[in-house]
């Protein structure tokens, strides 16, 4: 079997691909290709869903495997099966919708009032230096703080009902959503806002034809930073103290 020639003269294995590819005058014209690996091969063959289901696929079964060992007892310890069984269970007495919407519905509250403040308060403190100096103390110190921790005070304030829920709920995903705002505000272009004013715009006129524009992909980043932390502060609040909802469930 004869090996293929380059340009060049030179013999390749057979397992190498010689590809044409555009060079300059005296450079070879041919290129070889790297024999395909084993994972350039699955790739080529399988798309990316395929390789997602099996490597889910070998998790869980490994987990279940573990689980079916009792290499820790199986009480902090269930298998994928038994989770199953439970949340079939759940959905069919009505339990996990009845605690599902009791969280979700205090994420809703929470969240709202969260992105109206939020953006508020950051466009306002975005646009007026002399309130973002009064505010930025605050906002920063809350931030560094991890709201959680102060989860037992507004329990012992507002009782175990919603409400603290709700109010922990606002903490969290405020400050995502001002402080992104307030970067957003920043990086508005100035040279436009001379522009405007040399064209005789208003302050309103600038603030809805410039500056929100600009803030507005900041704005969206703080949504969905926001609505983690609403979640996270939503299930962790009711594992704590609460009788209702997924995270009492959990």
């Amino acid at each position: 079997m004869k090996l293929p020639t380059l340009s060049n003269g030179a013999r390749t294995k057979t397992s190498e691909r010689p590809v044409k590819v555009y060079a300059a005058p005296g450079v070879p014209s041919e290129r070889l290709l790297p024999p395909a690996t084993i994972w350039t091969r699955i790739k080529a063959n399988m798309g990316m869903a395929q390789i997602t289901l099996i490597n889910l696929t070998v998790f869980f079964l490994l987990w279940e495997y573990t689980a079916y060992l009792e290499v820790f007892p199986s009480i902090f310890f269930p298998g994928p099966s038994d989770i199953a069984r439970e949340y079939v269970d759940m959905i069919s007495d009505g339990s996990l919708i009845r605690h599902a919407s009791y969280t979700f519905r205090n994420i809703a509250i929470g969240f709202t009032i969260a992105a109206i403040l939020g953006v508020t308060i950051g466009l306002a403190a975005g646009t007026m230096r002399w309130l973002n100096t009064i505010l930025s103390p605050y906002y920063w110190s809350l931030n560094a703080m991890p709201n959680l921790a102060i989860l037992p005070l507004i329990i012992l304030w507002f009782g175990f009902g919603a409400e603290s829920k709700i109010i922990l709920i606002v903490l969290n995903a405020t400050l995502p959503i001002l402080i992104n705002t307030l970067a957003g505000v920043s990086t508005v272009d100035q040279s436009l806002i001379r522009v405007a004013r040399s064209l005789n715009a208003s302050r309103v006129q600038r603030f809805w034809k410039i500056v929100i524009p600009y803030t507005l992909p900041f704005i969206l980043t703080g949504f969905k930073l926001g609505l983690s932390s609403a979640l996270t502060a939503a299930v962790i609040s009711e594992m704590l103290g609460s009788s209702r909802g997924l995270g009492y469930v959990i």
